[in-house]
Formats: C-alpha cells, sequence, structure tokens
C-alpha cells in the first residue's frame, strides 16, 4: 500500500486509532532540525533573595528562581551590578540561601524582545552548584569572574580604535554574535544577540579574518558589561574555536580588584535601556561607538571586512613567524643540557675494553 499524499493544512493520524493528529505545517515543522545555539555561563552569584517558584502542576518540583546580580568594571573603572535571575529545577531542599554566594554553571538568555521580561536569566545545573560562603569572605570581589562559553553565528563586525598600552590605540573587534536556545519557563525559542570584543593585540589581532558574516563560531571569556545603548550584553573574548578548523586564541585576564558591592545599585536591564541616551565618545574611550559598515562607505572609508579569496594567511600552531623582510623572529637559542647520547658501537667498545681489563 502506498503513502498518502501530503496536502497542506489537512490533518492526518499517524495512527489507525487517532491517538496523534498533525497538520501539514507541523509535520513539516517536526522534519525540520531545531538550531541550538547556546550561550554557558559560569561563576560566582550572589543570592539577593529568593523569588515566587514555578512548579509543576501537583509536584514539588519546578524552578526554584533567586534575584541576583553580574558584577564587572564599568568604562570609568568602577564596579557595577546588573540584575539576573538565576533559576534551577529543583525541590524545597535544594533551594539556594539568601546572603550567600554560590558559583553556579548553566545556560544565559538574555531576551529583550518581551514587554515587562527583559531581565536576563541563567539556568543552572544543580549538580554543579557551589556554595563559596559569604561575600565578605572573598577578599579579592567577584566582579568580572563570571566566565561564558557560547556558539552562535557572526551577523555584524566591526573594527573600533581603543587604547592600550603605552598610550597608544589598537583595533578591537566588535562580533555581533546571534544564539539560540530554549526558554525553560515560556517552553518556546529564545534567540537573542551578544556583543563580543575581540582584542587588537598581537595574540589575537591574527583571528579577527576568522569572523565572517554567516560563520559558526565558538568562543570563551568572561562578561564585562551590558550596552544599553545596542540593548545587549558585552563580553570579553579570550578563545576562539572554529567548527571548520582549529585556530584558537588566548589573552590574559584582567588583574582582581577589592570588593566594593555592597554599597552599589542593582541596575536592571529594562531600566537601563529605557533610559539610555546616546552621546558622542572620543575615539580612545574604552567602549566606543560602533560603527557599521554601511556608515563607512558613506564616509568614504575602506570596509574593514576581510575580502574573499583573501591572500592572509595564519601561522599554525608551532608555526616560526616571519618578519616583514621575510626573516624568522629571533628567540634566545635553546640550550641542550642532556649529556650526549653514545652511539650502539662506543657502548659495544667500552664494554669490550671493560672485560679486557678485568
Amino acid at each position: 500500500m502506498y503513502p498518502q499524499a501530503i496536502i497542506p493544512n489537512q490533518s492526518y493520524s499517524p495512527t489507525s486509532h487517532g491517538l496523534m493528529t498533525w497538520t501539514h505545517t507541523e509535520i513539516i515543522q517536526h522534519m525540520l532540525p531545531r538550531i541550538s545555539h547556546p550561550m554557558f555561563v559560569s561563576g560566582p552569584f550572589e543570592i539577593m533573595e529568593a523569588l515566587e517558584a514555578v512548579l509543576t502542576q501537583g509536584s514539588a518540583y519546578g524552578q526554584f528562581r533567586n534575584q541576583s546580580a553580574i558584577s564587572y568594571f564599568n568604562a570609568t573603572g568602577e564596579e557595577a551590578l546588573v540584575e539576573v535571575i538565576v533559576s534551577g529545577y529543583g525541590s524545597a531542599a535544594t533551594v539556594l540561601n539568601a546572603e550567600t554566594v554560590y558559583y553556579l554553571s548553566g545556560r544565559f538568555i538574555a531576551r529583550l524582545d518581551i514587554t515587562n521580561e527583559q531581565d536576563p536569566y541563567v539556568f543552572y545545573d544543580q549538580e554543579l552548584t557551589l556554595n563559596i560562603g559569604n561575600f565578605d569572605n572573598i577578599p579579592s570581589g567577584i566582579a568580572n569572574k563570571v566566565g561564558f562559553k557560547g556558539l552562535g553565528i557572526v551577523v555584524e563586525r566591526t573594527l573600533i580604535d581603543a587604547p592600550c598600552a603605552a598610550n597608544s590605540l589598537q583595533q578591537d573587534l566588535h562580533v555581533l554574535i546571534r544564539h539560540t536556545d530554549y526558554n525553560n519557563l515560556r517552553k518556546d525559542k529564545a534567540v537573542f544577540e551578544v556583543m563580543y570584543i575581540v582584542p587588537g593585540n598581537r595574540l589575537q589581532q591574527k583571528t579577527h579574518g576568522l569572523y565572517q558574516l554567516g560563520r559558526e563560531v565558538h568562543l570563551a571569556g568572561y562578561i564585562r558589561g551590558f550596552n544599553p545603548l545596542r540593548k545587549c550584553w558585552e563580553v570579553q573574548v579570550l578563545n576562539l574555536s572554529v567548527p571548520s578548523g582549529n585556530q584558537t586564541s588566548v589573552s590574559p585576564t584582567k588583574p582582581s580588584r577589592p570588593a566594593t558591592k555592597h554599597n552599589i545599585k542593582i541596575q536592571k536591564v529594562g531600566s537601563m535601556v529605557a533610559t539610555a541616551t546616546p552621546a558622542p565618545v572620543a575615539s580612545t574611550s574604552r567602549l566606543p561607538p560602533i560603527i557599521t559598515p554601511s556608515a563607512m562607505q558613506s564616509e568614504g572609508r575602506p570596509s574593514f571586512e576581510s575580502p574573499s579569496g583573501s591572500n592572509i594567511q595564519y601561522s599554525e600552531e608551532g608555526e616560526v613567524p616571519e618578519t616583514a623582510g621575510g626573516e624568522p623572529e629571533t628567540e634566545p637559542p635553546f640550550k641542550n643540557t642532556y649529556p650526549k647520547r653514545r652511539s650502539g658501537a662506543d657502548m659495544i667498545s667500552e664494554a669490550y675494553k671493560r672485560s679486557k681489563g678485568k
């Protein structure tokens, strides 16, 4: 018996008993692959207070939510706090204690497309929860200590002048990455974008050409703040991995600073976006305005996007880079401290002499 042809907008019963009925659209959606480009975070979170739990009907288990915050150093070097909600599946026996710092690991959801629900969520895993203790017992503080690992698609890239050592400038790459994940509470797809800052230093400048529009990339680093003008979170990139290759770059983290959290006002993402006003920023600012490629072309400025078929070559792991003159970069020579290995003939000859001496 041949299968029945699928007619659009008509219902079908996969079983003879009619236990399930699908439309043509639902069948197509079920067959399509579900894209998952999540963003995982891990780090210290201080629990402020417990929020209303979302329990499964007729069960003591569900999502137990708590108010917390992500701490970071802003453009002026001062510590700032942005409110987040940490939520974990469990029961009353696994709830987090207020005024306690926990090391949490889980998925980060930062949607801004839902009115009155703009607080970012961290859906943490109970198995990885670690009680660190009271905030006063952490002398180094927890600013810039929330790390991330994210997989996403490049949707925008722009080179920006940024200050660096010796009062000079370097060109940092601002890459807008689109993430796609699942919202446990709303039970729907969550799509959001995050701005990734790739430093223009010697270590990571060579990776700028790998951030091509539409390319899937895997990044790691730490959260460095929220940009209300762009309406997205900003993160500092430390590592890069392209699924089709093995290019990785690492840069050092910032030193710890004294903890001064308790006199800092916690900001909400919604209020930051509502009160954000664009202002002129000097080119030497740590967070200069984003310059889009279209605006650069209208001003007659060259595009920074790498052209297709570019002959730029990136050194492989272990390859010795060359200078502009074609000579390899000189490094202190390696001195062999091991004794010279004897050949088989020398060992036999020495043994023969010892036997004669006996």
